[in-house]
C-alpha cells in the first residue's frame, strides 16, 4: 500500500508477515524478513527455520531515506529501523536476523520512506528440505481478494495465508469463504479481526479448519472491512 503518513513520507506494506522465528532461537541461521523478516531464529513456517530478507530499491532520481517498521499480531509496534539513505536508483537490504533490537517472532512490515520506493521479500528455509519463497511489497489493499487454488490435506500439502490489513487507523473485520472445487456456495466460513497495520497467518492444516474435507481442493474468497 502507498500511504501518506506525512506530507512527504510514502509507507510500502511489505504485506508480509514478518516472520521471524518463534522467539530465543537462533540468530545465526541465513535469514529474511516475514517468515522470518528473517526468521532470526529457529522457527516454524511450514518446516525448519525461516529467515527473512527485504530488499528496497529507490527507482527515483532523488536520494531516499527509507526506514522499517514492524507490527505485532496484536497491532503494536514492535521495532523501527533506524533511517537508511538509498541513492537514486539504488538499492539496501533490510536482513532481519542482523537487526538487533527486533526479537526473534512473527511480523508484519511496513517501509517508509520520503520517495516512491519498490521492495521486494525473500524468505528462506535452510533447514529441513531447502525451500524459499519471494514476494513483492505492495503500496494499497483491497476489500475482496480472491485465492483459485487452496490446498487441505492434499497429497501431503496443506496451504497457509498471510492476511495484512494496509489500513493505518481501523481494524479490519475479514471473512474466509473457503468453496469447494466446482461448488457456488461455501464450505467453510471463517471469520476475524484484524488490527490497523498487524497481519494474522491461517493455517489451514489446523482444527480451526476441520469444517473442510480432508483432502480438499478449492478456492479461497477472503473479505474485509478495510482495505
Amino acid at each position: 500500500m502507498r500511504r501518506l503518513t506525512t506530507l512527504t513520507v510514502l509507507a510500502l506494506l511489505i504485506g508480509l508477515m514478518v516472520y521471524q522465528a518463534s522467539a530465543a532461537t537462533e540468530r545465526s541461521a541465513p535469514a529474511t524478513l516475514s517468515q522470518g523478516g528473517a526468521e532470526r531464529g529457529a522457527a516454524a513456517f511450514p518446516t525448519g527455520t525461516w529467515n527473512t530478507g527485504i530488499q528496497v530499491q529507490n527507482p527515483t532520481t532523488s536520494t531516499a531515506t527509507v526506514q522499517v517498521k514492524f507490527y505485532k499480531e496484536d497491532g503494536s509496534l514492535a521495532f523501527t529501523t533506524s533511517s537508511t539513505t538509498i541513492l537514486a536508483g539504488g538499492s539496501a537490504t533490510f536482513y532481519l536476523p542482523t537487526t538487533d533490537g527486533l526479537a526473534d517472532g512473527k511480523y508484519s512490515g511496513v517501509v517508509e520512506s520520503d520517495q516512491a520506493v519498490v521492495a521486494v521479500v525473500n524468505e528462506t528455509s535452510y533447514t529441513g528440505n531447502g525451500i524459499a519463497d519471494a514476494y513483492n511489497g505492495i503500496t494499497s489493499g483491497a476489500t475482496q481478494l480472491n485465492l483459485p487454488l487452496i490446498f487441505r490435506g492434499y497429497s501431503s500439502w496443506d496451504s497457509m495465508i498471510a492476511v495484512q490489513n494496509t489500513d493505518a487507523s481501523a481494524s479490519a473485520s475479514v471473512a474466509l469463504n473457503f468453496y469447494e472445487s466446482g461448488a457456488t456456495s461455501a464450505k467453510l466460513r471463517v471469520t476475524g479481526t484484524i488490527p490497523a497495520l498487524a497481519s494474522k497467518t491461517y493455517d489451514i492444516s489446523t482444527a480451526d479448519f476441520n469444517g473442510l474435507s480432508s483432502p480438499f481442493l478449492g478456492s479461497l474468497t477472503i473479505t474485509s472491512t478495510t482495505n
